[in-house]
């Protein structure tokens, strides 16, 4: 990740997390073949204002065909 101070806010407190829904984490699979492997959605957030700075999969390989 390359930011290091929050667009919104200004602070350096920068952390990163996983999105979930209910009790699971949220996975992405790949559009044309959703039956390959997945991988977790993981976010970059501002720990003082809750700015969501950006999201990635953690494992991008997986999606790959």
């Amino acid at each position: 990740m390359t930011e290091t101070t929050c667009p919104q806010c200004n602070s350096d407190n920068i952390n990163k997390g996983v999105i979930v829904s209910g009790v699971k984490e949220l996975h992405m699979y790949a559009y044309e073949n959703r039956r390959r492997g997945s991988s977790p959605i993981l976010s970059y957030y501002c720990g003082e204002c809750g700015y969501i700075i950006g999201s990635f999969v953690e494992n991008p390989n997986r999606l790959a065909d």
